[in-house]
């Protein structure tokens, strides 16, 4: 029995040897082919720092609401930008629609009391975002906010988040983002109390985190449930 073991042993201590030796040569093999590959790193489409693409976004927002012009705006964009308020899709696409949209709904057509208080910025990969506080009274028509609606003399606080594609130290895009549902409210044409609607109730969690959380679920908890019918709100139950 002692040689057929000896044998078995033998064989192993090979195949061991086999294995280490083809391990050595993969290795030596993937070492050759990965020094002949000089690595590559995608080129973002500009090489601005941080302070250079949170200057050319304030420049920006300068032009539009402290210059309020429209040349200076333009300027401060690529030659083929694009702008869109995505809850309404106002805005355009190419230099001649933007310049036509800023000269015609957007710059001039904000209250004089509009403030912007900022909460956030990110930057990185050719782009910033910005997380800011909108506060103006709804003394004039918007029509990039509020198209058809006539002035409501309300006070608004509504928190916005523009993403600003920014190419060679120019404006590339923007897409600005608001609650609709939140802005409505604010101005009288939405009911809360009949939806799971908030209005500057956004702002305000905003600016102190530690307010309460989970209102609507709770004020839901407490009225009775309603069913519908056929498109029709059936009585709650008794």
């Amino acid at each position: 029995m002692a040689e057929p073991v000896k044998t078995q042993m033998t064989l192993l201590e090979s195949m061991r040897d086999d294995v280490k030796r083809l391990r050595d040569e993969l290795s030596d093999g993937l070492k050759r082919l990965f020094a002949r590959v000089k690595p590559t790193i995608p080129q973002l489409a500009h090489s601005a720092t941080t302070e250079d693409s949170g200057a050319v976004f304030d420049a920006h927002l300068r032009a539009e609401f402290v210059e309020r012009s429209v040349d200076a705006t333009i300027a401060t964009m690529s030659d083929a930008p694009y702008v869109t308020h995505v809850p309404v899709l106002t805005g355009g696409y190419g230099r001649d629609e933007v310049r036509h949209f800023y000269a015609t709904w957007f710059i001039g057509r904000w209250p004089a009391d509009v403030q912007i208080t900022p909460i956030s910025r990110t930057v990185g990969q050719g782009r910033i975002i910005d997380e800011f506080i909108v506060s103006f009274t709804h003394d004039v028509e918007m029509p990039a906010l509020l198209p058809g609606i006539a002035p409501t003399g309300r006070k608004v606080t509504l928190p916005h988040v523009v993403v600003m594609g920014i190419v060679n130290g120019k404006v590339a895009h923007e897409h600005i983002y608001w609650d609709q549902a939140s802005l409505l409210v604010q101005v009288g044409l939405l009911d809360p109390a009949k939806l799971p609607v908030v209005g500057a109730e956004q702002a305000n969690k905003l600016r102190d985190p530690t307010l309460p959380s989970n209102e609507l679920i709770h004020r839901a908890a407490r009225r009775p449930r309603r069913k519908w019918i056929r498109g029709v709100r059936a009585r709650p139950a008794t």
